[in-house]
Protein backbone atom coordinates (compact mmCIF):
# COMPACT_ATOMS: atom_id res chain seq x y z
CA UNK A 1 0.00 0.00 0.00
CA UNK A 2 1.42 3.35 -1.06
CA UNK A 3 0.77 6.19 1.33
CA UNK A 4 0.42 9.73 0.08
CA UNK A 5 1.98 12.68 1.85
CA UNK A 6 0.16 16.00 1.53
CA UNK A 7 2.48 19.00 1.34
CA UNK A 8 2.07 22.74 1.13
CA UNK A 9 4.13 25.29 -0.75
CA UNK A 10 5.08 28.40 1.19
CA UNK A 11 5.82 31.33 -1.08
CA UNK A 12 4.07 31.57 -4.44
CA UNK A 13 6.61 33.49 -6.48
CA UNK A 14 7.91 32.52 -9.91
CA UNK A 15 9.62 29.29 -8.80
CA UNK A 16 6.41 27.91 -7.29
CA UNK A 17 5.03 27.33 -10.80
CA UNK A 18 7.84 24.84 -11.36
CA UNK A 19 7.11 23.11 -8.05
CA UNK A 20 3.45 22.71 -8.97
CA UNK A 21 4.17 21.43 -12.48
CA UNK A 22 6.83 18.92 -11.40
CA UNK A 23 5.14 17.64 -8.24
CA UNK A 24 3.38 14.75 -10.07
CA UNK A 25 6.83 13.28 -10.80
CA UNK A 26 7.33 12.53 -7.10
CA UNK A 27 5.49 9.37 -6.10
CA UNK A 28 3.65 9.60 -2.82
CA UNK A 29 3.58 13.40 -2.68
CA UNK A 30 0.55 15.56 -3.38
CA UNK A 31 0.49 19.36 -3.16
CA UNK A 32 -2.64 20.20 -1.20
CA UNK A 33 -2.04 23.80 -0.17
CA UNK A 34 -0.10 26.95 -0.89
CA UNK A 35 0.41 30.19 0.98
CA UNK A 36 2.00 33.57 0.40
CA UNK A 37 2.18 36.85 2.30
CA UNK A 38 0.38 38.28 -0.73
CA UNK A 39 -3.00 36.49 -0.93
CA UNK A 40 -3.37 37.34 -4.62
CA UNK A 41 -0.14 35.43 -5.42
CA UNK A 42 -1.46 32.29 -3.70
CA UNK A 43 -4.82 32.59 -5.43
CA UNK A 44 -3.17 32.67 -8.87
CA UNK A 45 -1.46 29.33 -8.14
CA UNK A 46 -4.67 27.50 -7.24
CA UNK A 47 -5.44 25.05 -10.02
CA UNK A 48 -2.00 25.21 -11.65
Amino acid sequence: MTRELGVGIIGCGNISTTYFKLSPLFKGIKVIACADINPAAAETRVGV
